[in-house]
């Protein structure tokens, strides 16, 4: 549970699946083909522009937690939200038949 809204259950307690999570987040992307260095400064500026006590501070008032970090991470989250979405949403009945 989160510290800020301690009487608001988990997905987990409220689907009786023990490894359901749900977290939001956000990222900033780029197109395809960006050159790294371009990708690597953005993200060191951002990473530096994020990680501020008022920023924090705002997140914390609303339940949130800041997790920084690369460009990398980002896209691993990405595709690993991708994966366990499709299945939920398979087991759910939530996606069509004939489709990935």
């Amino acid at each position: 549970r989160l510290a800020a809204f301690p009487e608001v259950p988990t997905f987990a307690e409220l689907t009786g699946r023990p490894n359901l999570e749900m977290a939001l987040w956000y990222g900033f992307f780029v197109p395809a083909g960006t050159p790294a260095g371009v990708v690597s400064r953005l993200n060191r500026d951002i990473l530096k522009a994020a990680d501020t006590p008022s920023v924090r501070a705002r997140l914390e008032i609303n339940g949130g937690v800041l997790a920084l970090g690369s460009a990398t991470e980002l896209a691993a989250q990405v595709r690993s939200d991708n994966v366990r979405f499709r299945s939920l949403m398979r087991e759910l009945g939530l996606v069509p038949a004939g489709t990935n």
